[in-house]
């Protein structure tokens, strides 16, 4: 273990507050952890390697569900009262339902049994062109606002896509734009991000643990979906 690792897990036995950034840093490995759980109970020895892009004429979005059953994520406060995967498992079908009412080809994909890895591989196999990652954030019931993350090593298209995501969800849910960030290796979410070469985009909705973002979250929930699924045709309309 590094120097500036062993601090900060110092920091963490000895109860000290720790900043936004290195909260993220210890959720990086908790995920690469748990990934690696759920291939393996799963059967799926596949370690995460950047997918070739789909040969698919027609644009298609992958709507995948972060986290899993057996490991949900963050647990939203009232009225949420559900972890991450229960709520974007239900916000999924909705974009899926407004992606069809716009013509926009759409397919669900859980990590369920085949980690991160295996579901990237089901959606390019589908032929998934793009893809977002549904999450939300929580931290300390007091940080707020959306963010969308993306890394465009694999695509160049990956920042185009997170930008049209970010704008038409800001508009559904007016909290607070926290902006596009973009995951180097190692990052939380980077496995992700560069498991296929194809745009793809995780979308932080909202802090579920704050009362106030959970509050919009599930006020704002099928706008959300629409926003989504708006992106996705905006998208697919300028992507090259």
């Amino acid at each position: 273990m590094s120097d500036p690792e062993q601090e900060f897990f110092t920091q963490l036995l000895a109860q000290q507050k720790i900043a936004y950034e290195e909260y993220q840093y210890l959720l990086a490995l908790k995920e690469r952890a748990d990934d690696l759980e759920d291939m393996l109970e799963g059967g799926n020895t596949e370690f995460s390697v950047p997918l070739p892009g789909t040969l698919a004429k027609t644009p298609g979005l992958a709507v995948v569900v972060g986290h899993t059953k057996k490991r949900p994520g963050a647990k939203g406060v009232a009225p949420i009262d559900a972890h991450e995967y229960s709520f974007n498992s239900d916000l999924a079908e909705s974009i899926y339902d407004y992606c069809q009412k716009r013509g926009v080809r759409s397919e669900v994909f859980t990590r369920d049994g085949k980690g991160i890895a295996g579901a990237y591989k089901e959606a390019v196999v589908w032929g998934a062109t793009f893809a977002v990652e549904l999450h939300f954030n929580a931290f300390n019931r007091s940080a707020n606002g959306t963010e969308t993350l993306y890394d465009n090593e694999n695509h160049r298209d990956a920042i185009t896509w997170a930008s049209h995501l970010q704008d038409r969800i800001l508009k559904a849910v007016k909290l607070r734009d926290r902006g596009l960030k973009r995951v180097s290796k190692g990052g939380r979410g980077y496995r992700s991000l560069s498991a296929a070469s194809i745009p793809i985009a995780i979308v932080e909705l909202f802090f579920g643990d704050n009362p106030f973002d959970a509050s919009v979250g599930v006020e704002k929930k099928s706008d959300i979906a629409e926003a989504i699924a708006d992106a996705a045709a905006s998208f697919t309309a300028t992507a090259s």
